[in-house]
């Protein structure tokens, strides 16, 4: 099978598919990434990640099974930090929004006039 990991079930690889499909056809993700390795403190590798329409994001994780989903280990208080950083990720997206505005409107004074 195309792109199937060593390691991985063959359900896993179908619900990846799965999600694959469902971010191009229904959200119409053009820019959609597979084991996408997430930088910085704590960067994990994430079985899907996309870029939608006005820049949304999406991060899919797909859960084959109970056991699966458990090894991630998440606890509570993962759930509060993660909580904590909300304020800190709603200013980085308010900071990403600004540049593409600014790139946008840079590009459209860069426009020929007929």
């Amino acid at each position: 099978m195309a792109y199937r990991r060593g390691g991985e079930t063959l359900l896993t690889h179908q619900l990846k598919w799965a999600a694959w499909e469902w971010l191009y056809n229904s959200a119409q993700c053009r820019c959609i990434g597979m084991e996408v390795k997430l930088e910085g403190p704590g960067g994990r590798v994430v079985d899907l990640a996309a870029v939608g329409p006005e820049n949304a994001i999406y991060i899919v994780e797909v859960k084959a099974s109970r056991a699966d989903f458990l090894r991630d280990n998440h606890t509570l208080n993962d759930w509060i930090k993660l909580q904590k950083l909300q304020d800190c990720h709603r200013d980085r997206r308010g900071l990403a929004e600004q540049i593409l505005q600014q790139a946008a409107s840079y590009a459209q004074q860069c426009q020929p006039t007929s």
